[in-house]
Protein backbone atom coordinates (compact mmCIF):
# COMPACT_ATOMS: atom_id res chain seq x y z
CA UNK A 1 0.00 0.00 0.00
CA UNK A 2 1.28 3.36 -0.94
CA UNK A 3 1.92 6.25 1.71
CA UNK A 4 -0.65 8.69 0.17
CA UNK A 5 -3.75 5.60 0.47
CA UNK A 6 -1.99 4.39 4.10
CA UNK A 7 -2.92 8.00 5.12
CA UNK A 8 -6.09 9.09 3.57
CA UNK A 9 -6.61 11.75 5.75
CA UNK A 10 -3.01 13.82 5.46
CA UNK A 11 -3.77 16.03 2.30
CA UNK A 12 -1.02 15.78 -0.34
CA UNK A 13 -0.44 16.50 -4.08
CA UNK A 14 -2.15 12.52 -4.85
CA UNK A 15 -4.74 13.04 -2.73
CA UNK A 16 -6.10 16.90 -2.77
CA UNK A 17 -8.62 16.17 -5.03
CA UNK A 18 -10.43 14.31 -3.23
CA UNK A 19 -11.57 16.23 -0.09
CA UNK A 20 -11.35 19.52 -2.49
CA UNK A 21 -14.28 20.02 -5.20
CA UNK A 22 -14.34 22.67 -7.82
CA UNK A 23 -18.07 21.95 -7.89
CA UNK A 24 -20.47 24.55 -6.61
CA UNK A 25 -23.95 23.76 -4.89
CA UNK A 26 -26.88 26.43 -4.99
CA UNK A 27 -29.18 25.58 -2.30
CA UNK A 28 -33.12 26.46 -2.76
CA UNK A 29 -33.89 28.62 0.05
CA UNK A 30 -37.21 28.85 2.47
CA UNK A 31 -38.49 31.38 0.55
CA UNK A 32 -38.78 29.75 -2.69
CA UNK A 33 -42.53 29.70 -2.78
CA UNK A 34 -42.59 33.91 -2.90
CA UNK A 35 -40.87 34.00 -5.95
CA UNK A 36 -42.81 31.03 -7.46
CA UNK A 37 -46.15 32.90 -6.37
CA UNK A 38 -44.58 36.49 -7.17
CA UNK A 39 -44.00 34.93 -11.16
CA UNK A 40 -47.65 33.84 -10.89
CA UNK A 41 -49.03 37.31 -9.98
CA UNK A 42 -47.00 38.67 -12.51
CA UNK A 43 -48.03 36.19 -15.34
CA UNK A 44 -51.77 36.33 -14.35
CA UNK A 45 -52.02 39.99 -14.28
CA UNK A 46 -49.97 40.65 -17.60
CA UNK A 47 -53.08 38.10 -18.79
CA UNK A 48 -55.44 39.77 -17.29
CA UNK A 49 -56.63 36.99 -15.58
CA UNK A 50 -57.59 36.23 -12.37
CA UNK A 51 -54.89 34.70 -9.78
CA UNK A 52 -54.99 31.19 -9.72
CA UNK A 53 -54.88 29.68 -5.71
CA UNK A 54 -51.45 28.12 -5.22
CA UNK A 55 -50.46 25.42 -3.12
CA UNK A 56 -47.36 23.52 -2.39
CA UNK A 57 -46.08 20.05 -1.25
CA UNK A 58 -42.69 19.05 0.36
CA UNK A 59 -41.33 15.47 0.70
CA UNK A 60 -38.18 13.82 1.39
CA UNK A 61 -36.17 11.02 -0.04
CA UNK A 62 -35.82 8.08 2.26
CA UNK A 63 -32.12 7.19 3.75
CA UNK A 64 -31.26 9.24 0.67
CA UNK A 65 -27.35 9.47 1.69
CA UNK A 66 -27.40 5.75 0.80
CA UNK A 67 -29.71 6.02 -1.94
CA UNK A 68 -27.38 8.40 -4.09
CA UNK A 69 -24.40 6.67 -5.42
CA UNK A 70 -21.01 8.18 -5.27
CA UNK A 71 -20.02 10.08 -8.42
CA UNK A 72 -16.47 8.44 -8.87
CA UNK A 73 -15.93 4.66 -8.83
CA UNK A 74 -12.86 5.29 -6.76
CA UNK A 75 -15.44 6.88 -3.85
CA UNK A 76 -16.61 3.31 -4.05
CA UNK A 77 -13.98 1.84 -2.38
CA UNK A 78 -13.58 2.05 1.57
CA UNK A 79 -10.40 0.28 3.56
CA UNK A 80 -10.66 -1.10 7.10
CA UNK A 81 -8.20 -1.91 9.31
CA UNK A 82 -8.98 -3.24 12.98
CA UNK A 83 -6.23 -3.66 15.60
CA UNK A 84 -8.21 -6.17 17.57
CA UNK A 85 -6.59 -9.43 18.33
CA UNK A 86 -7.09 -12.19 15.09
CA UNK A 87 -7.33 -9.06 12.42
CA UNK A 88 -6.42 -10.57 9.31
CA UNK A 89 -5.14 -7.44 8.03
CA UNK A 90 -6.50 -4.49 5.71
CA UNK A 91 -10.27 -5.18 3.74
CA UNK A 92 -11.40 -3.25 0.66
CA UNK A 93 -15.60 -2.60 0.96
CA UNK A 94 -17.42 -1.63 -1.47
CA UNK A 95 -19.80 1.56 -0.17
CA UNK A 96 -22.80 2.50 -2.21
CA UNK A 97 -23.31 5.16 -0.24
CA UNK A 98 -21.98 8.32 0.65
CA UNK A 99 -18.78 9.05 4.16
CA UNK A 100 -19.85 11.49 6.28
CA UNK A 101 -17.93 14.55 6.55
CA UNK A 102 -16.12 13.65 3.49
CA UNK A 103 -16.22 17.07 0.98
CA UNK A 104 -16.78 15.34 -2.69
CA UNK A 105 -19.79 13.87 -0.44
CA UNK A 106 -21.72 17.38 -0.69
CA UNK A 107 -21.73 17.55 -4.68
CA UNK A 108 -22.20 14.30 -5.35
CA UNK A 109 -24.80 13.98 -2.88
CA UNK A 110 -26.07 16.77 -4.95
CA UNK A 111 -26.80 15.93 -7.95
CA UNK A 112 -29.48 13.08 -8.14
CA UNK A 113 -32.49 15.45 -6.42
CA UNK A 114 -31.07 18.19 -9.08
CA UNK A 115 -31.43 15.97 -11.61
CA UNK A 116 -35.35 14.82 -10.23
CA UNK A 117 -35.76 18.89 -10.34
CA UNK A 118 -34.55 18.76 -13.68
CA UNK A 119 -36.59 15.92 -15.21
CA UNK A 120 -39.45 17.27 -13.48
CA UNK A 121 -39.29 20.41 -14.79
CA UNK A 122 -38.28 19.74 -18.45
CA UNK A 123 -40.94 16.89 -18.93
CA UNK A 124 -43.65 17.32 -16.40
CA UNK A 125 -43.59 21.19 -16.30
CA UNK A 126 -43.69 20.95 -12.74
CA UNK A 127 -41.17 24.32 -10.61
CA UNK A 128 -39.84 22.05 -8.29
CA UNK A 129 -36.42 23.15 -6.60
CA UNK A 130 -34.51 20.95 -3.76
CA UNK A 131 -32.51 21.78 -0.57
CA UNK A 132 -30.60 18.87 -1.05
CA UNK A 133 -32.93 16.01 -0.40
CA UNK A 134 -36.01 17.91 0.46
CA UNK A 135 -38.20 19.44 -2.05
CA UNK A 136 -40.70 22.11 -2.62
CA UNK A 137 -43.05 21.00 -5.06
CA UNK A 138 -45.60 24.42 -6.07
CA UNK A 139 -48.93 23.54 -7.78
CA UNK A 140 -52.46 24.44 -8.43
CA UNK A 141 -55.95 24.06 -6.47
CA UNK A 142 -58.34 24.68 -9.52
CA UNK A 143 -62.14 24.96 -9.27
CA UNK A 144 -62.73 21.79 -6.64
CA UNK A 145 -59.40 20.15 -7.30
CA UNK A 146 -56.85 20.31 -4.37
CA UNK A 147 -54.14 20.17 -6.45
CA UNK A 148 -53.22 19.47 -10.56
CA UNK A 149 -51.03 16.19 -9.64
CA UNK A 150 -47.63 17.88 -9.22
CA UNK A 151 -46.75 15.99 -6.26
CA UNK A 152 -47.75 12.66 -8.12
CA UNK A 153 -45.72 13.58 -10.67
CA UNK A 154 -42.27 14.24 -8.90
CA UNK A 155 -43.38 10.80 -7.08
CA UNK A 156 -43.73 8.33 -10.16
CA UNK A 157 -40.71 10.11 -11.42
CA UNK A 158 -38.87 9.19 -8.45
CA UNK A 159 -40.40 5.51 -8.85
CA UNK A 160 -38.98 5.48 -12.66
CA UNK A 161 -35.64 5.98 -11.09
CA UNK A 162 -35.55 3.29 -8.68
CA UNK A 163 -35.68 6.17 -5.67
CA UNK A 164 -37.60 6.29 -2.60
CA UNK A 165 -39.53 9.01 -1.14
CA UNK A 166 -40.12 9.05 2.82
CA UNK A 167 -44.19 8.43 2.88
CA UNK A 168 -43.88 9.72 6.08
CA UNK A 169 -42.44 12.98 5.86
CA UNK A 170 -45.04 13.61 2.75
CA UNK A 171 -46.76 17.25 3.41
CA UNK A 172 -49.44 17.02 0.93
CA UNK A 173 -50.55 19.95 -1.23
CA UNK A 174 -51.81 22.71 0.97
CA UNK A 175 -51.90 26.81 1.29
CA UNK A 176 -49.56 26.11 4.77
CA UNK A 177 -46.82 24.22 5.10
CA UNK A 178 -43.44 24.06 6.67
CA UNK A 179 -40.31 23.93 4.94
CA UNK A 180 -36.79 23.47 6.37
CA UNK A 181 -38.46 24.15 9.47
CA UNK A 182 -40.31 27.46 8.16
CA UNK A 183 -44.22 27.38 8.26
CA UNK A 184 -44.58 28.95 4.85
CA UNK A 185 -48.11 30.55 4.23
CA UNK A 186 -49.39 30.99 0.80
CA UNK A 187 -52.97 31.42 1.18
CA UNK A 188 -53.06 35.22 0.61
CA UNK A 189 -51.11 35.13 -2.74
CA UNK A 190 -54.32 35.38 -4.85
CA UNK A 191 -55.83 38.30 -3.08
CA UNK A 192 -56.08 41.96 -4.50
CA UNK A 193 -52.88 42.97 -2.22
CA UNK A 194 -51.06 39.67 -2.35
CA UNK A 195 -48.48 38.67 -0.21
CA UNK A 196 -46.38 35.46 1.18
CA UNK A 197 -45.66 35.11 4.81
CA UNK A 198 -43.29 32.82 6.46
CA UNK A 199 -42.49 32.06 10.26
CA UNK A 200 -40.41 29.74 12.15
CA UNK A 201 -42.42 26.09 12.92
CA UNK A 202 -43.45 26.28 16.76
CA UNK A 203 -42.02 22.39 17.25
CA UNK A 204 -38.51 24.14 16.31
CA UNK A 205 -38.64 26.60 18.61
CA UNK A 206 -40.39 24.20 20.82
CA UNK A 207 -37.36 22.16 21.23
CA UNK A 208 -34.89 25.00 21.44
CA UNK A 209 -36.88 26.46 24.45
CA UNK A 210 -36.54 22.76 25.78
CA UNK A 211 -32.89 23.00 25.43
CA UNK A 212 -32.79 26.06 27.26
CA UNK A 213 -34.72 24.68 30.02
CA UNK A 214 -32.77 21.69 30.66
CA UNK A 215 -28.97 23.51 30.46
CA UNK A 216 -30.99 26.21 33.22
CA UNK A 217 -30.91 22.63 35.43
CA UNK A 218 -28.19 20.65 34.50
CA UNK A 219 -25.99 23.70 33.23
CA UNK A 220 -24.78 24.76 30.14
CA UNK A 221 -21.51 23.49 28.48
CA UNK A 222 -19.46 25.30 25.57
CA UNK A 223 -20.57 22.76 23.05
CA UNK A 224 -24.53 22.90 24.24
CA UNK A 225 -24.09 26.61 23.87
CA UNK A 226 -22.47 26.05 20.58
CA UNK A 227 -25.39 23.92 19.22
CA UNK A 228 -27.93 26.21 20.57
CA UNK A 229 -26.50 29.40 19.05
CA UNK A 230 -26.56 27.26 15.72
CA UNK A 231 -30.22 26.43 15.86
CA UNK A 232 -31.69 30.05 17.28
CA UNK A 233 -29.07 31.84 14.34
CA UNK A 234 -31.45 29.80 11.82
CA UNK A 235 -34.73 30.69 13.50
CA UNK A 236 -33.71 34.39 13.90
CA UNK A 237 -31.61 35.71 11.23
CA UNK A 238 -33.29 33.09 8.43
CA UNK A 239 -36.84 33.84 9.31
CA UNK A 240 -37.02 36.81 10.60
CA UNK A 241 -34.26 39.01 8.91
CA UNK A 242 -31.79 39.16 12.31
CA UNK A 243 -33.30 40.01 16.02
CA UNK A 244 -32.64 38.98 19.18
CA UNK A 245 -28.73 39.40 18.95
CA UNK A 246 -28.02 41.54 21.67
CA UNK A 247 -30.38 39.17 23.55
CA UNK A 248 -28.09 36.15 23.12
CA UNK A 249 -24.70 38.01 23.99
CA UNK A 250 -24.65 35.44 27.16
CA UNK A 251 -25.12 32.48 24.89
CA UNK A 252 -22.03 33.50 22.26
CA UNK A 253 -20.06 34.71 25.44
CA UNK A 254 -20.57 31.13 26.39
CA UNK A 255 -19.57 29.18 23.44
CA UNK A 256 -15.91 31.28 23.59
CA UNK A 257 -15.00 29.54 26.93
CA UNK A 258 -13.75 26.66 25.88
CA UNK A 259 -10.37 25.90 26.96
CA UNK A 260 -7.41 25.96 24.00
CA UNK A 261 -3.56 26.87 24.08
CA UNK A 262 -2.90 29.23 21.29
CA UNK A 263 1.56 29.50 20.90
CA UNK A 264 2.85 31.94 23.15
CA UNK A 265 -0.84 33.12 23.97
CA UNK A 266 -2.54 33.44 27.34
CA UNK A 267 -4.39 30.00 28.28
CA UNK A 268 -8.00 30.72 27.50
CA UNK A 269 -10.53 30.44 30.87
CA UNK A 270 -11.34 27.23 32.24
CA UNK A 271 -14.84 25.92 30.74
CA UNK A 272 -17.55 26.83 33.27
CA UNK A 273 -21.30 25.00 33.22
CA UNK A 274 -22.93 27.36 35.75
CA UNK A 275 -26.50 28.88 34.39
CA UNK A 276 -26.02 32.61 35.05
CA UNK A 277 -28.90 35.48 35.62
CA UNK A 278 -27.81 37.01 32.46
CA UNK A 279 -28.72 33.04 30.50
CA UNK A 280 -32.29 33.69 32.49
CA UNK A 281 -32.45 37.01 31.53
CA UNK A 282 -32.20 35.63 28.03
CA UNK A 283 -34.18 32.63 27.98
CA UNK A 284 -37.47 34.43 29.41
CA UNK A 285 -36.61 37.16 26.23
CA UNK A 286 -36.75 34.41 23.94
CA UNK A 287 -40.20 32.73 25.86
CA UNK A 288 -41.71 35.79 25.37
CA UNK A 289 -40.89 36.58 21.89
CA UNK A 290 -41.47 32.87 20.65
CA UNK A 291 -45.04 33.55 21.82
CA UNK A 292 -45.72 36.21 19.68
CA UNK A 293 -43.57 35.34 16.91
CA UNK A 294 -43.45 38.48 14.30
CA UNK A 295 -43.77 36.77 10.05
CA UNK A 296 -41.86 37.72 7.26
CA UNK A 297 -43.71 38.93 4.94
CA UNK A 298 -42.90 39.66 1.32
CA UNK A 299 -45.19 41.00 -1.34
CA UNK A 300 -46.14 39.70 -4.55
CA UNK A 301 -46.00 41.47 -7.75
CA UNK A 302 -44.88 45.38 -6.46
CA UNK A 303 -43.09 46.95 -8.75
CA UNK A 304 -39.14 47.25 -7.87
CA UNK A 305 -38.16 50.12 -5.42
CA UNK A 306 -35.52 51.09 -3.41
CA UNK A 307 -35.67 49.88 -0.08
CA UNK A 308 -35.10 50.74 3.60
CA UNK A 309 -32.05 49.73 5.35
CA UNK A 310 -32.52 49.81 9.66
CA UNK A 311 -29.58 49.24 11.50
CA UNK A 312 -30.18 49.23 15.31
CA UNK A 313 -27.54 49.13 18.05
CA UNK A 314 -28.31 48.55 21.84
CA UNK A 315 -25.33 50.13 22.49
CA UNK A 316 -25.67 53.62 20.46
CA UNK A 317 -25.35 56.51 22.00
CA UNK A 318 -24.26 60.42 21.43
CA UNK A 319 -22.72 60.67 25.36
CA UNK A 320 -21.64 57.20 25.90
CA UNK A 321 -22.14 53.69 25.68
CA UNK A 322 -25.68 53.21 26.72
CA UNK A 323 -29.55 53.15 25.51
CA UNK A 324 -30.80 52.35 21.87
CA UNK A 325 -29.82 53.91 18.43
CA UNK A 326 -31.26 53.23 15.18
CA UNK A 327 -30.12 54.29 11.45
CA UNK A 328 -32.69 54.00 8.77
CA UNK A 329 -31.54 54.27 5.30
CA UNK A 330 -33.63 55.28 2.18
CA UNK A 331 -31.74 53.76 -0.52
CA UNK A 332 -33.73 55.26 -3.25
CA UNK A 333 -32.33 58.89 -1.96
CA UNK A 334 -29.80 57.48 -0.04
CA UNK A 335 -30.82 59.68 2.82
CA UNK A 336 -30.93 58.41 6.20
CA UNK A 337 -31.90 59.35 9.79
CA UNK A 338 -30.41 58.44 13.11
CA UNK A 339 -31.92 58.43 16.53
CA UNK A 340 -30.25 57.59 20.08
CA UNK A 341 -30.31 57.80 23.71
CA UNK A 342 -32.76 60.85 23.20
CA UNK A 343 -30.58 62.71 20.96
CA UNK A 344 -31.41 63.82 17.32
CA UNK A 345 -29.81 63.07 13.97
CA UNK A 346 -25.74 62.62 14.18
CA UNK A 347 -24.17 65.56 12.68
CA UNK A 348 -22.63 62.96 9.70
CA UNK A 349 -26.00 62.02 8.58
CA UNK A 350 -27.21 66.03 8.70
CA UNK A 351 -24.22 66.36 6.60
CA UNK A 352 -25.60 63.49 4.14
CA UNK A 353 -28.52 65.19 3.91
CA UNK A 354 -27.74 68.61 2.73
CA UNK A 355 -25.46 66.68 0.47
CA UNK A 356 -28.67 64.85 -1.51
CA UNK A 357 -30.63 67.84 -1.08
CA UNK A 358 -27.33 69.64 -3.31
CA UNK A 359 -27.71 66.85 -5.13
CA UNK A 360 -31.85 66.60 -6.19
CA UNK A 361 -31.00 70.62 -6.67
Amino acid sequence: MSHHLAHPCRVTLLTGHLIRTCETVAPCPFTYMAYVCDTVVRQARGMNVPVPRVVFSTDDMRSAYRQVPPSDPEMCIVCIYCFDSGNVGPRFVENWGHNFGHTSSVSNYWRTPLLCCQAARHFLAIPVDHYCDDYATPDFALASLPDCGAAAGLSGLHDALGLILEPAKHQPPNSSNVFLGVVCDVSSANHASPFVEFRPSSGRTDRVMAMLDHAAVEGLSPHSAQVIKGKLGWILQSAWGGVGRAASQPLVSRTGSKSFLLPGGRPAPPETHVWTPELSSMTAFFRTLFKFPPPLRQTLGAPPRGRLLVYSDAQYSQRGRKGLGVVVTDTLTNTSHMCGGGAGRHPFVDGQLRHSEKAKD
